[in-house]
């Protein structure tokens, strides 16, 4: 079971374990992750991972500027399949 909490400004969805999260948004989570997909783009964003979360074949992607990443204490981590992609998009001059 995976409970999750949400401030937002912009736009969510979860579906078939994918959450996609836009800008300017709190979203914290804990329980049992498998086969997730978490995207988060956008700017300002934070992203928790709750104390004593299990996250089994996952993906994190985190996309844009200003954003964090917290996994809390005792988070486990397992499977045959794990990534965590984080970049900033660079201004574009105008």
């Amino acid at each position: 079971m995976v409970w999750c909490t949400l401030n937002m400004k912009k736009f969510f969805s979860w579906f078939n374990n994918d959450i996609e999260v836009s800008q300017e948004s709190n979203f914290q989570c804990a329980g049992d992750f498998l086969k997730s997909k978490l995207l988060i783009k956008g700017m300002n964003n934070q992203l928790e991972i709750a104390e004593n979360a299990k996250i089994t074949n996952y993906e994190i992607v985190i996309k844009g500027k200003n954003n964090s990443l917290v996994f809390e204490s005792n988070t486990q981590g397992d499977g045959n399949f794990a990534q965590l992609t984080i970049w900033q998009e660079e201004e574009e001059d105008e």
